[in-house]
C-alpha cells in the first residue's frame, strides 16, 4: 500500500529525511545541530507505581490510562479523540514504530500499542491505515506480536515484509539483494554512515509514532 502525504501536517518525506538525518547525526557525534534542523519538543512523563509487576511486563488497564493522559496532557485537550485528531486524521496512514528486537522483556509491549491504536480508532483512522513496525518479520512473534501483512485490520510487519520470514535467513550479497526492494533506493548520512531507510518511511505511511 502505497500513499501520499496530502494534509498539512504530513511533512514532506524528502525533508524528513534530510532533517532527520541532522538530527540522528548531532546525536550520534555530539555535534551541535541548529533549530532549523532539529525541532524543539514537548515531553510529558506520566509515572504509576502499578504500571508494571515484578517481571516489568505491564498492566494493560493501567497502561491503556497513563497513554490516554500523555496524549491528552501533550495536546492540551481533554477528550481523547480531539486529542488524537491534533496529531492525525482519517486520511493519515499512521505507522507505529515499535522495538521488537530484544524479545518479550524489553520490548514495546503490545499493551501500549493497543492503547494507541484505541486512540487512533478514536480520532477516526481505520485499521487498515494503521501498522505496526520494526526492521525484520523474524522477530516479531518473539515479542508476542502477531504477524499481518493482509489488508484486513491493523497491518503488523518488518521492513522484510513477504519474503525473509518465509525462507531460511539469507546472509551477505544474498541478503544485500533480497532486501534491496524494501528500501530507498538512495542512502541518507547518519551519523558519518550511509544508511538505506525503509520504504514504510519514504513510502507506505504519512505520520509516524515512535
Amino acid at each position: 500500500m502505497k500513499r501520499d502525504a496530502t494534509s498539512q501536517r504530513a511533512l514532506h518525506r524528502r525533508t524528513f529525511l534530510q532533517a532527520g538525518a541532522a538530527g540522528f547525526a548531532a546525536l550520534a557525534t555530539g555535534a551541535h545541530a541548529s533549530e532549523a534542523e532539529v525541532a524543539k519538543s514537548t515531553l510529558v512523563h506520566v509515572k504509576h507505581a502499578e504500571a508494571t509487576d515484578a517481571e516489568g511486563f505491564g498492566n494493560p488497564k493501567i497502561v491503556r490510562e497513563m497513554v490516554h493522559r500523555a496524549v491528552c496532557e501533550l495536546a492540551g485537550k481533554k477528550d481523547l479523540a480531539e486529542a488524537w485528531a491534533s496529531y492525525v486524521g482519517p486520511d493519515d496512514v499512521v505507522g507505529l514504530k515499535v522495538n521488537v528486537r530484544a524479545g518479550k522483556r524489553l520490548c514495546t509491549q503490545p499493551c501500549t500499542v493497543d492503547a494507541i491504536i484505541e486512540g487512533l480508532r478514536a480520532a477516526g483512522v481505520t485499521d487498515e491505515h494503521i501498522l505496526v513496525w520494526d526492521a525484520w518479520n523474524r522477530e516479531f512473534p518473539l515479542a508476542g506480536y502477531t504477524l499481518n501483512e493482509s489488508d484486513k485490520g491493523v497491518r503488523c510487519y518488518g521492513s522484510d515484509h513477504g519474503v525473509l520470514h518465509n525462507r531460511r535467513r539469507a546472509d551477505g550479497d544474498e541478503a544485500r539483494e533480497a532486501l534491496r526492494p524494501y528500501f530507498a533506493d538512495e542512502p541518507v548520512v547518519i551519523g558519518g554512515k550511509l544508511v538505506w531507510v525503509t520504504k514504510i518511511l519514504t513510502e507506505e505511511i504519512t505520520a509516524l509514532i515512535n
